[in-house]
C-alpha cells in the first residue's frame, strides 16, 4: 500500500528517555530515521551485563538522519560518539554548553569515561569534532528562534536555524577562544515531517561570571588536555563548579514532531500503541523487506487504536510526539507555553521531564493539555520518579494516560497515512 508509514519507539532504558523511529514514504521511496536521547543521571554504573542500555539503532547499519542529544550526560555522549564513529549520522543537534561546563564533565567523570577514544577532543570543541568526523549538519542550540504559529505557510522544507544574536556570539568567541556558529532552536522539515525544537538553559552570562569569580584566566583549548600539570587545577575547578551548580548540566532540548499535510478530508490514517519487552525484536527503523510490522503486531498483541480525531469535525490529526527532555517546568513553563501552545492540540504523547522528578515538575502544565483526545504521558522509571507527579497527571483528566518505560518495558506508537485517492 502506498502510504507514509511512521514509528515512534520509546526504548527500554532506566535512565531518561530514548525516542527513536522512522518515517517511510513508500510513494517516494524515502526513509528518515531519527533518535532523541536524554539522560537524567551523569554518575552511572556502566557496562554491567543486563544494565547495559538497549539502543536499538545499534542493530542496523542504516543512517540516522537526525540525532538529538537532548542533554549532556555521560551515558548518551558515549552513544553519540559510537554512532559517529560508525559514520552513519547525518545531522546532530545538541545544547550549547560553555567550556567550563564541558571541562567539568571531562574532569569529574574521567574514571567512568576510561579510555573512551576521542572524548577529550569532542569536549574541547564539539562542533569541529563532529564536522571533522563527517557529520553533515551540526547544530549547537542556545535559546529559541521564531515561534511557529501553527500555519504551514510559515514553514519551508529543509533545515532552519538562525545564529544567536551578535552579543552572544561575541561572548561565546571570548570564552571559547575562537568563533563557534551557535544557533537558536529552529525546525527541520524532512520527508513531509516536522521536527520543531526548543532550548532551555541558564544564561551563559552566569558561567562567564563564575569563571571570573574563581580567578580562572581566559579559557583556551589546552585546558582539555590531560597533562598532569593541569589535572589538579582542573579537578579543583570541577569541584567548585559542582558546589555552585550541581552535577547535572541543565541545558536541554525539547523536540516536537508530527506529519505535515494530514487534512482529515484528504488523508485516511491509523495509529496504534503497544507495549514491548526488552527481549522483543522491535526496531525503530522499517525493515528493508518493505513490510510495516504494525498490522501483524496488532493481531497478536494488546494495543490501543487512536481514531477519534477523525470524527469530531477537526481538520488536523493528532499524531504528534513532544519530548520534554530534562526541562525544568518550574523555571521555564512561561517560555515553553509561548513556544508550543499552537501545537498542543495535535500532541498524542509527551514525555514527563526528568523522569518525573518533582523538583522539575509544575502541575500548571496540565492546563495546556486539553481536548477530547486521549493523551499519553511517557515517564521513565527512575529513582527520582515522584508518585505525586504521576498522581497529578492521572487526576487532572480521565483522558490522561501514564505509560512507564523501564529497562524491561518500552512503548511503540506506529501507523500510516494514506492519501484519499489511494484508499481501497
Amino acid at each position: 500500500m502506498d502510504a507514509r508509514n511512521f514509528r515512534y519507539l520509546f526504548e527500554n532504558t532506566d535512565d531518561g528517555v530514548i525516542l527513536s523511529g522512522c518515517i517511510w514514504d513508500k510513494m517516494e521511496d524515502k526513509c528518515t530515521n531519527y533518535a532523541y536521547v536524554c539522560g537524567v543521571r551523569n554518575k552511572k554504573e556502566l557496562g554491567q551485563g543486563k544494565n547495559d542500555m538497549v539502543f536499538r539503532f545499534e542493530k542496523t547499519e542504516n543512517t540516522c538522519h537526525i540525532f538529538v542529544l537532548a542533554s549532556f550526560s555521560i551515558h548518551y555522549l558515549k552513544v553519540l560518539l559510537q554512532m559517529v564513529r560508525r559514520g552513519k549520522v547525518r545531522t546532530v543537534l545538541l545544547p550549547y554548553i560553555v567550556p567550563i561546563q564541558r571541562l567539568t564533565i571531562l574532569q569529574w567523570y574521567m574514571d567512568e569515561l576510561g579510555q573512551e577514544t576521542g572524548f577529550d577532543k569532542f569536549m574541547e570543541n564539539p562542533y569541529a569534532f563532529l564536522k571533522n568526523a563527517g557529520v553533515e549538519n551540526v547544530y549547537l542550540l542556545y535559546g529559541n528562534g521564531e515561534v511557529w504559529s501553527g500555519e504551514l505557510s510559515q514553514m519551508k522544507p529543509g533545515h532552519h536555524f538562525e545564529l544567536v544574536d551578535e552579543p552572544e556570539l561575541q561572548m561565546i568567541k571570548e570564552m571559547e577562544g575562537y568563533y563557534v556558529p551557535v544557533v537558536k532552536a529552529g525546525y527541520i522539515i524532512e520527508n513531509k515531517w516536522l521536527f520543531y525544537f526548543g532550548h532551555y538553559s541558564r544564561d551563559i552570562h552566569i558561567f562567564k561570571q563564575f569563571v571570573s569569580d574563581v580567578g580562572m584566566r581566559k579559557q583556551n583549548p589546552f585546558y582539555f588536555r590531560t597533562k598532569e600539570s593541569f589535572r589538579m587545577r582542573m579537578s579543583q575547578m570541577a569541584h567548585e563548579y559542582i558546589k555552585r551548580f550541581g552535577e547535572i548540566i541543565t541545558s536541554t532540548i525539547v523536540m516536537y514532531q508530527t506529519p505535515l499535510y494530514v487534512d482529515n478530508e484528504e488523508v485516511d490514517s491509523i495509529m496504534t500503541g503497544k507495549i514491548f519487552t526488552r527481549d522483543k525484536e522491535c526496531i525503530p527503523y522499517f525493515s528493508k523487506d518493505g513490510k510495516n510490522c504494525m498490522l501483524p503486531c496488532i493481531y497478536r498483541e494488546d494495543h490501543a487504536v487512536y481514531k477519534r480525531h477523525k470524527h469530531n469535525g477537526r481538520k488536523e490529526g493528532c499524531y504528534g510526539m513532544l519530548a520534554l527532555g530534562n526541562m525544568d517546568l518550574n523555571r521555564y513553563l512561561p517560555e515553553f507555553s509561548i513556544r508550543f501552545s499552537s501545537i498542543i492540540s495535535q500532541v498524542r504523547a509527551m514525555t514527563v521531564p526528568s523522569c518525573g522528578n518533582r523538583e522539575h515538575w509544575n502541575r500548571q502544565c496540565l492546563t495546556m493539555v486539553f481536548g477530547e483526545d486521549i493523551k499519553y504521558w511517557i515517564c521513565g522509571l527512575d529513582r527520582s520518579t515522584s508518585a505525586a507527579v504521576i498522581s497529578d497527571i492521572v487526576v487532572a483528566s480521565p483522558k490522561n494516560r501514564i505509560v512507564t518505560i523501564s529497562e524491561e518495558f518500552g512503548y511503540c506508537f506506529s501507523g500510516y497515512l494514506v492519501p484519499d485517492d489511494k484508499r481501497g
